[in-house]
C-alpha cells in the first residue's frame, strides 16, 4: 500500500508600487504648447535650463511649421517614447563658441535617502537628418553621435551665466566609446547609485568639454556640424521598489485544461507575453494559458526599465498515463468557472489514497481519502 502526502504552501505577497522621484518625467505637463525652437523654460512644468543656453520642448500639439512638432521637427524625425512630448538638447558642436552645451534640470519630488540604492536613467535618441526643413535649413539633423551623455545629481540648483560646458562629473555616464548613434530607437542610459542623502536636483547633458568628447560621424551630408539628442522618460527609483517581471514557476497541466500564469496587472506598467498562442490576453499581467502543447512563455514588463521572465507550461495527456503512474498537477484555479477548479491526483490503479493540504504555518486545511477526491480551495 502506497500513501501520498501532498503539502500545499500558500504564500501572500505584496507588490510595492514603485514611485518615480522625477516630476513630469516625459515632459507631458506644459504651461503652453511650444510654437518655435528654443522654447523650454516657461513652457514645460518643473524643468529648467541650468545655464543660459536654450533647450527645446517638442510636442505633437505643435504645428509642423513651428519646428517644435512631433514626430517631424526642425532637428529630425522621432516619435515620443511615452506620451506626446520630449526635450531636445545640443550636446556637441564643431562650430561657434567652443564647449557650447545645452542641459535640462529638475528638482526631485523628494530628497534621496542616505545609503539607499537607486535605479536612475533616461532614454535618448540622436536626431536624424530626415528633417522637413533640411532643404531650407541645411543645419538640421545631427552630423555626429557622441558617447558622453550623463546624469548629474546635485544638492542645489545649478545656475550658470554662460552657455559653456558644466564642470561637474555626472554620477550616471554612458560608457566611453559606446556611441549613442541610433536615430530610430530610444536608447537607455542607466545605472545604479548609492545616495549620500544630499541629492535634490538632476541635470542631463554632456559634461565633457570638446577636447574630451568622443564623437562619431553619422551624417556627413548635413551641415549641422553638431549633435542634438532627444530626451524622454527620465527616472529615479528606489531599487527595492522596482517591480520586475514575474512569469511564475513552471507548471504542468492536463491537455485541455487552462491555468492562470504571471503576476497581477499594474496599470502603471505595460505587459507583453510572447508567444501569444494559447493565451487569453497577451497584454495583461496574469492571462489564462491554454496551450495545446508544452510551451515556454516570456513576459516582458516595461515601465521605464524592461525586465523579462519566463515560464514553461508542460502539457500532459492525462488520459493515457501508464499503469501505476500518478498525475499530480502543480497548479489549479479554484474560481468556480468550471475549468481547472479542483486540485486532485489522477492515476489508473489508485486503490487507496490519504491526502492532506497544509498552509505555510503547518495548519491542516483539507484532507481526503477517496481516489476520486480533491480540493476546491475552500
Amino acid at each position: 500500500m502506497k500513501r501520498l502526502l501532498i503539502i500545499l504552501f500558500i504564500f501572500l505577497c505584496n507588490i510595492a508600487k514603485s514611485q518615480n522621484l522625477v516630476p513630469n518625467p516625459s515632459f507631458e505637463q506644459m504651461y503652453s504648447c511650444p510654437n518655435a525652437g528654443s522654447q523650454f523654460y516657461g513652457y514645460v512644468y518643473d524643468w529648467f535650463s541650468p545655464n543660459i543656453a536654450t533647450p527645446n520642448l517638442l510636442s505633437s500639439c505643435a504645428q509642423i511649421s513651428t519646428m517644435a512638432s512631433i514626430p517631424l521637427n526642425g532637428w529630425g524625425y522621432q516619435f515620443a517614447r511615452t506620451g506626446n512630448s520630449y526635450a531636445a538638447i545640443v550636446v556637441y558642436a564643431d562650430y561657434g563658441p567652443s564647449d557650447s552645451r545645452e542641459y535640462i534640470s529638475i528638482k526631485l519630488s523628494t530628497n534621496l535617502i542616505i545609503g539607499k540604492k537607486y535605479i536612475i536613467g533616461f532614454y535618448t535618441s540622436v536626431s536624424s537628418a530626415d528633417s522637413l526643413f533640411n532643404l531650407i535649413q541645411p543645419n538640421s539633423g545631427s552630423t555626429y553621435a557622441v558617447d558622453g551623455m550623463g546624469l548629474l545629481f546635485s544638492d542645489t540648483a545649478i545656475n550658470s551665466n554662460t552657455q559653456s560646458v558644466l564642470n561637474f562629473t555626472p554620477q550616471v555616464l554612458n560608457p566611453v566609446f559606446h556611441f549613442l548613434s541610433d536615430t530610430l530607437n530610444w536608447m537607455l542610459v542607466t545605472d545604479e547609485y548609492i545616495a549620500n542623502g544630499n541629492e535634490k536636483y538632476i541635470t542631463i547633458g554632456n559634461f565633457n568639454n570638446d577636447v574630451n568628447t568622443n564623437y562619431l560621424l553619422i551624417n556627413p551630408w548635413t551641415n549641422s556640424h553638431g549633435a542634438t539628442y532627444y530626451i524622454d522618460d527620465v527616472f529615479v527609483y528606489a531599487a527595492d521598489e522596482v517591480q520586475t517581471a514575474e512569469a511564475g514557476s513552471n507548471i504542468t497541466i492536463c491537455k485541455g485544461d487552462s491555468v492562470k500564469i504571471g503576476m497581477p496587472t499594474d496599470t502603471g506598467y505595460t505587459f507583453q507575453w510572447l508567444p501569444a498562442t494559447g493565451l487569453s490576453n497577451d497584454t495583461i499581467g496574469d492571462p489564462w494559458a491554454h496551450p495545446t502543447q508544452t510551451t515556454t512563455y516570456y513576459l516582458h514588463l516595461n515601465k521605464y526599465l524592461e525586465t523579462i521572465d519566463s515560464i514553461t507550461v508542460f502539457v500532459k495527456d492525462c488520459s493515457e498515463q501508464p499503469a501505476n503512474e500518478l498525475i499530480i498537477i502543480n497548479a489549479f484555479t479554484p474560481n468556480n468557472d468550471g475549468v481547472n477548479d479542483v486540485f486532485s491526483i489522477k492515476g489508473n490503479n489508485i486503490k487507496e489514497i490519504h491526502t492532506k493540504i497544509f498552509n505555510r504555518w503547518g495548519q491542516e486545511l483539507y484532507n481526503w481519502n477517496e481516489p476520486t477526491g480533491g480540493w476546491n480551495g475552500k
